[in-house]
């Protein structure tokens, strides 16, 4: 981060006119090493104060958009960034910037052009050349990195994912019978301890494209019910490969739930996707296919194949969503036979006081083939509706740390009243930032 002070410093004193005075917007004169994160964090603070009154001044946007990097704030400065560009885009300043940003992002191949831009402008400043070569050169070899630890306590009303009913009532020919369900099977609150560790990889080739590594893991434990432990792990492995559409990508990925002492689910996945840029916008086309494992209930293995279109877009905040439906076939039979899904998702962030505001919400619906017991509602076939909605604040503390309220709404409505499921969750954290 040193070095992009370094490059605002001299291009300044190169162009002084880049940051020129406003009555109306405040303009910047760099980043200066010397300001601590808090001096940095109030500064930004003041200059977000113009935002609605700035949003067409170029110099104002690059100005936010530089102390956004300086505080660790990629996904923001960028958008300033951009839009300063948008506005004026010859803003040497401004592009250096959002290379840095989108470096910080994982976006390589773009920095590298932005870059490579600068580089051929005859106005570039000789004793900036050297250091942007370098620049540019080491972004095809490198290998960047982002880690998260985080660590909440909180409290969760349904532990076990139980029914709403303490009574099931089957249906038999000589009529109805309720039966008390046991206690392992009701639900159960109580207070949670988790700790959750993301991490994320990329590396740069020289055909342009680029390799993409995530995983995932988190554990939870509770101290006051027994049994409902678990810990899982996703992983993602990932190849981005640029077309005359936009963007292509390769992924291959697996996850596993270890519960109560006992592997749970298993599965491994593949998915191919094609997005492509329009206007501030990302839309997405998809197709994936999950293989499912159950080892303790063996029956109830399957194979998911699904179509998605979705939609992502940065501007002042950032939105997406997505559209997803398939078919999940059973390996061998089971109650219910095959099943059709559909899911969406749409999620927003955005600055808010000080922090960040991330917000989820999820709706899937589900239809079996056939009844799924003759048991129960006398055989009807099943059909499940899910709704969750998930809000987390983030408000940093430090350069890399940050302090986190969240919480957790979900309701699962279905015609058979066993599958009814309802719960609500909140906890606090902290997190730490690689």
């Amino acid at each position: 981060m040193r070095l992009l002070w370094l490059i605002n410093f001299f291009v300044l004193l190169s162009s002084p006119l880049l940051y020129a005075e406003s009555l109306s917007c405040p303009h910047g004169v760099g980043v200066p090493a010397a300001h601590s994160w808090e001096e940095l964090k109030q500064r930004e603070q003041a200059v977000a104060a113009y935002a609605a009154r700035c949003e067409r001044d170029a110099h104002y946007l690059a100005w936010h958009g530089a102390l956004l990097n300086a505080l660790n704030r990629p996904h923001d400065a960028a958008d300033r960034l951009e839009r300063a560009l948008l506005l004026n885009p010859e803003l040497m300043v401004a592009k250096i910037d959002y290379a840095e940003a989108l470096t910080s992002l994982g976006e390589t191949r773009a920095a590298r052009q932005l870059l490579q831009e600068v580089l051929a402008r005859p106005d570039l400043p000789p004793h900036l050349e050297s250091v942007l070569q370098t620049r540019y050169k080491a972004l095809g070899h490198i290998w960047l990195s982002r880690a998260y630890l985080t660590s909440r306590l909180g409290y969760d009303s349904n532990l076990t994912s139980a029914p709403r009913i303490d009574r099931l009532t089957l249906t038999l020919p000589d009529g109805n019978l309720p039966l008390l369900l046991a206690e392992s099977y009701r639900r159960q609150s109580g207070l949670t301890a988790s700790l959750e560790f993301n991490g994320d990889l990329s590396h740069p080739l020289d055909s342009g494209g680029s390799l993409l590594f995530y995983g995932d893991m988190r554990l939870r434990h509770s101290p006051s019910v027994r049994g409902v432990d678990y810990a899982q792990i996703d992983t993602v492995a990932a190849y981005l490969h640029p077309n005359t559409l936009g963007d292509a990508l390769l992924s291959v990925g697996s996850s596993f739930l270890h519960y109560n002492g006992e592997t749970l689910y298993r599965s491994a996945r593949i998915s191919l996707a094609q997005d492509w840029q329009w206007a501030d916008c990302r839309p997405r086309v998809g197709w994936d296919s999950e293989w499912r494992q159950y080892p303790q209930t063996p029956e109830l293995d399957g194979r998911f194949a699904a179509l998605s279109v979705g939609l992502s877009c940065h501007h002042q905040a950032r939105t997406s969503f997505i559209l997803r439906a398939g078919r999940d076939d059973a390996a061998r039979r089971r109650a219910g036979g095959g099943q059709w899904r559909l899911e969406a998702r749409a999620a927003a962030s955005w600055p808010l006081a000080g922090g960040v505001l991330d917000t989820d919400l999820n709706y899937s619906l589900q239809r079996d083939d056939r009844s799924y017991s003759p048991l129960l509602a006398n055989g009807l076939a099943r059909r499940v509706q899910r709704w969750t909605a998930r809000a987390e604040y983030r408000y940093p503390l430090s350069r890399h740390w940050q302090a986190l309220g969240s919480i957790e709404v979900s309701r699962q409505n279905a015609n058979l009243e066993l599958f009814d499921v309802n719960s609500h969750a909140f906890s606090i954290g902290v997190r730490r930032t690689w």
